[in-house]
Protein backbone atom coordinates (compact mmCIF):
# COMPACT_ATOMS: atom_id res chain seq x y z
CA UNK A 1 0.00 0.00 0.00
CA UNK A 2 1.30 3.50 -0.84
CA UNK A 3 2.14 5.76 2.12
CA UNK A 4 -0.32 8.63 2.53
CA UNK A 5 0.17 12.31 3.32
CA UNK A 6 -2.41 14.84 4.49
CA UNK A 7 -2.93 17.98 2.39
CA UNK A 8 -5.80 20.47 2.93
CA UNK A 9 -7.65 17.92 4.98
CA UNK A 10 -7.44 15.22 2.32
CA UNK A 11 -5.27 12.15 2.05
CA UNK A 12 -3.12 11.74 -1.04
CA UNK A 13 -0.45 9.19 -2.00
CA UNK A 14 3.08 10.26 -1.13
CA UNK A 15 5.53 10.31 -4.06
CA UNK A 16 7.75 7.28 -4.31
CA UNK A 17 11.03 6.79 -6.17
CA UNK A 18 10.54 5.29 -9.63
CA UNK A 19 11.71 1.77 -10.11
CA UNK A 20 15.06 1.44 -11.89
CA UNK A 21 14.73 1.07 -15.62
CA UNK A 22 15.98 -2.32 -16.82
CA UNK A 23 17.46 -2.33 -20.33
CA UNK A 24 17.27 -5.43 -22.44
CA UNK A 25 20.97 -4.94 -23.12
CA UNK A 26 22.44 -2.38 -20.78
CA UNK A 27 25.95 -2.69 -22.17
CA UNK A 28 24.83 -1.70 -25.67
CA UNK A 29 22.64 1.07 -24.26
CA UNK A 30 25.64 2.52 -22.44
CA UNK A 31 27.78 2.34 -25.58
CA UNK A 32 25.01 4.00 -27.62
CA UNK A 33 24.80 6.81 -25.05
CA UNK A 34 28.59 7.13 -25.01
CA UNK A 35 28.75 7.46 -28.79
CA UNK A 36 26.04 10.14 -28.84
CA UNK A 37 27.88 12.05 -26.12
CA UNK A 38 31.19 11.60 -27.95
CA UNK A 39 29.81 13.06 -31.19
CA UNK A 40 28.22 16.03 -29.38
CA UNK A 41 30.89 16.92 -26.84
CA UNK A 42 34.07 14.99 -27.58
CA UNK A 43 36.04 12.37 -25.68
CA UNK A 44 36.60 14.67 -22.71
CA UNK A 45 32.91 14.38 -21.84
CA UNK A 46 33.01 10.59 -21.58
CA UNK A 47 32.81 10.06 -17.84
CA UNK A 48 30.96 6.97 -16.65
CA UNK A 49 28.56 9.04 -14.55
CA UNK A 50 27.67 11.26 -17.52
CA UNK A 51 27.16 8.23 -19.76
CA UNK A 52 24.98 6.51 -17.15
CA UNK A 53 22.83 9.64 -16.89
CA UNK A 54 22.49 9.78 -20.67
CA UNK A 55 21.42 6.11 -20.68
CA UNK A 56 18.96 6.80 -17.79
CA UNK A 57 20.58 4.33 -15.40
CA UNK A 58 22.55 4.69 -12.19
CA UNK A 59 26.32 4.99 -12.35
CA UNK A 60 26.61 1.80 -10.28
CA UNK A 61 24.79 -0.06 -13.07
CA UNK A 62 27.43 1.19 -15.52
CA UNK A 63 30.19 -0.24 -13.33
CA UNK A 64 28.64 -3.70 -13.69
CA UNK A 65 29.74 -3.64 -17.34
CA UNK A 66 32.84 -1.42 -17.37
CA UNK A 67 35.51 -1.30 -14.69
CA UNK A 68 36.42 2.29 -15.51
CA UNK A 69 36.32 4.97 -18.18
CA UNK A 70 39.22 3.45 -20.08
CA UNK A 71 37.42 0.12 -20.36
CA UNK A 72 34.37 1.85 -21.80
CA UNK A 73 36.49 3.79 -24.31
CA UNK A 74 38.13 0.57 -25.48
CA UNK A 75 34.73 -1.10 -25.90
CA UNK A 76 33.43 1.89 -27.85
CA UNK A 77 36.52 1.84 -30.08
CA UNK A 78 36.16 -1.93 -30.62
CA UNK A 79 32.58 -1.45 -31.77
CA UNK A 80 33.78 1.33 -34.06
CA UNK A 81 36.48 -0.91 -35.57
CA UNK A 82 33.88 -3.63 -36.21
CA UNK A 83 31.77 -1.19 -38.22
CA UNK A 84 34.87 0.24 -39.88
CA UNK A 85 36.11 -3.19 -41.01
CA UNK A 86 32.65 -4.05 -42.37
CA UNK A 87 32.49 -0.77 -44.32
CA UNK A 88 35.95 -1.30 -45.84
CA UNK A 89 35.23 -4.91 -46.80
CA UNK A 90 31.86 -4.06 -48.31
CA UNK A 91 33.35 -1.26 -50.44
CA UNK A 92 36.04 -3.55 -51.80
CA UNK A 93 33.61 -6.36 -52.57
CA UNK A 94 31.13 -4.14 -54.40
CA UNK A 95 33.76 -2.65 -56.74
CA UNK A 96 35.19 -4.24 -59.90
CA UNK A 97 38.43 -6.11 -59.10
CA UNK A 98 40.62 -3.46 -60.68
CA UNK A 99 39.09 -0.75 -58.49
CA UNK A 100 38.56 -2.71 -55.28
CA UNK A 101 41.61 -1.41 -53.44
CA UNK A 102 40.84 2.19 -54.44
CA UNK A 103 37.29 1.86 -53.09
CA UNK A 104 38.61 0.51 -49.80
CA UNK A 105 40.64 3.72 -49.49
CA UNK A 106 37.63 5.87 -50.35
CA UNK A 107 35.56 4.00 -47.75
CA UNK A 108 38.28 4.69 -45.16
CA UNK A 109 38.01 8.44 -45.75
CA UNK A 110 34.20 8.28 -45.90
CA UNK A 111 34.02 6.59 -42.50
CA UNK A 112 36.28 9.26 -40.99
CA UNK A 113 34.12 12.03 -42.45
CA UNK A 114 30.86 10.47 -41.25
CA UNK A 115 32.11 9.61 -37.73
CA UNK A 116 34.87 12.12 -36.96
CA UNK A 117 34.84 11.89 -33.16
CA UNK A 118 34.63 8.10 -33.15
CA UNK A 119 37.39 7.89 -35.78
CA UNK A 120 39.70 10.06 -33.67
CA UNK A 121 38.93 7.99 -30.59
CA UNK A 122 39.63 4.71 -32.40
CA UNK A 123 43.07 5.85 -33.51
CA UNK A 124 43.89 8.01 -30.49
CA UNK A 125 46.69 7.39 -28.02
CA UNK A 126 44.32 6.72 -25.10
CA UNK A 127 42.78 3.70 -26.84
CA UNK A 128 46.06 2.57 -28.44
CA UNK A 129 47.68 2.13 -25.02
CA UNK A 130 45.19 -0.58 -24.12
CA UNK A 131 44.80 -2.24 -27.51
CA UNK A 132 46.92 -5.33 -26.90
CA UNK A 133 45.59 -5.79 -23.39
CA UNK A 134 42.00 -5.90 -24.66
CA UNK A 135 41.18 -8.97 -26.73
CA UNK A 136 37.99 -7.57 -28.28
CA UNK A 137 39.65 -4.32 -29.29
CA UNK A 138 42.73 -6.07 -30.65
CA UNK A 139 40.62 -8.48 -32.71
CA UNK A 140 38.40 -5.72 -34.10
CA UNK A 141 41.32 -3.51 -35.13
CA UNK A 142 43.09 -6.53 -36.66
CA UNK A 143 40.01 -7.21 -38.80
CA UNK A 144 40.18 -3.70 -40.22
CA UNK A 145 43.89 -4.06 -40.90
CA UNK A 146 43.20 -7.44 -42.50
CA UNK A 147 40.94 -5.80 -45.09
CA UNK A 148 43.79 -3.48 -46.03
CA UNK A 149 46.28 -6.35 -46.28
CA UNK A 150 43.87 -8.41 -48.38
CA UNK A 151 43.40 -5.41 -50.67
CA UNK A 152 47.13 -5.23 -51.29
CA UNK A 153 47.31 -8.97 -51.99
CA UNK A 154 44.44 -8.75 -54.47
CA UNK A 155 45.83 -5.67 -56.24
CA UNK A 156 49.40 -6.98 -56.47
CA UNK A 157 49.40 -10.79 -56.56
CA UNK A 158 52.75 -12.45 -56.16
CA UNK A 159 54.16 -10.09 -53.53
CA UNK A 160 55.80 -11.75 -50.55
CA UNK A 161 54.33 -10.96 -47.15
CA UNK A 162 57.05 -8.48 -46.22
CA UNK A 163 56.31 -6.50 -49.39
CA UNK A 164 52.56 -6.75 -48.74
CA UNK A 165 53.00 -5.21 -45.29
CA UNK A 166 55.22 -2.42 -46.61
CA UNK A 167 52.72 -1.54 -49.32
CA UNK A 168 49.84 -1.73 -46.83
CA UNK A 169 51.70 0.62 -44.48
CA UNK A 170 52.21 3.11 -47.31
CA UNK A 171 48.54 2.93 -48.34
CA UNK A 172 47.44 3.26 -44.71
CA UNK A 173 49.62 6.33 -44.22
CA UNK A 174 48.09 7.96 -47.30
CA UNK A 175 44.42 7.36 -46.46
CA UNK A 176 44.83 8.09 -42.76
CA UNK A 177 46.75 11.27 -43.46
CA UNK A 178 44.17 12.33 -46.03
CA UNK A 179 41.38 11.66 -43.52
CA UNK A 180 43.08 13.83 -40.90
CA UNK A 181 43.69 16.67 -43.36
CA UNK A 182 40.06 16.62 -44.44
CA UNK A 183 38.73 16.53 -40.88
CA UNK A 184 40.94 19.46 -39.91
CA UNK A 185 40.11 21.51 -43.01
CA UNK A 186 43.76 21.64 -44.04
CA UNK A 187 43.17 20.89 -47.73
CA UNK A 188 41.49 24.26 -48.19
CA UNK A 189 44.97 25.66 -48.84
CA UNK A 190 44.98 23.59 -52.05
CA UNK A 191 41.45 24.60 -52.99
CA UNK A 192 40.03 21.27 -51.85
CA UNK A 193 37.13 21.62 -49.47
CA UNK A 194 35.56 19.07 -47.16
CA UNK A 195 32.01 19.44 -48.52
CA UNK A 196 32.36 16.22 -50.54
CA UNK A 197 35.12 14.16 -48.88
CA UNK A 198 34.30 11.07 -50.94
CA UNK A 199 34.87 12.91 -54.22
CA UNK A 200 38.09 14.48 -52.91
CA UNK A 201 39.32 11.08 -51.72
CA UNK A 202 38.57 9.41 -55.03
CA UNK A 203 40.34 12.16 -57.00
CA UNK A 204 43.44 12.16 -54.81
CA UNK A 205 43.74 8.39 -54.47
CA UNK A 206 43.14 7.70 -58.16
CA UNK A 207 45.07 10.71 -59.43
CA UNK A 208 42.19 11.45 -61.79
CA UNK A 209 39.51 14.18 -61.67
CA UNK A 210 35.96 12.91 -61.15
Amino acid sequence: MLPLARSSGMLRPMPTHPRPYHHGNLRDALLDAAERLLERKGAGALALRAIARAAHVTHTAAYHHFDDREALLRALAARGFDRFAAALASAGQRAPPERGFLEVGVAYVRFAAEHPALFRLMFGAEVARGRRADDALGAASDRALGVLLDGVRASAPGLDEAAVRRRAAAAWAIVHGLSGLLLDGQLAALGLGSEDPERVAREILSGEPT
